[in-house]
């Protein structure tokens, strides 16, 4: 299975993407450029800096589930 995951160097995305790691899914994760990876450090996770369209990423790889774990906390 694979994942496309906003939001990984995030607190809940943090979490997620190491679960979804752990169990063996093929997680890609879209981060903001110098976002702080450390958390995420030792797992096979595919990073991608920029803002990419989600919608086109899928649609070059196959059928992956797709996880949003972005809040915004300044509203």
């Amino acid at each position: 299975m694979k994942a496309v995951l906003t939001g990984a160097t995030g607190f809940i995305g943090g979490a997620v993407a190491r679960r979804l790691a752990d169990e063996g899914v093929a997680v890609h994760a879209l981060t903001r450029p110098g976002a702080d990876r450390t958390r995420l450090a030792g797992r096979p996770i595919v990073f991608h800096d920029g803002r990419l369209y989600i919608s086109y990423y899928a649609s070059q790889s196959g059928k992956p589930a797709i996880y949003v774990a972005v809040v915004d906390l300044k509203t």
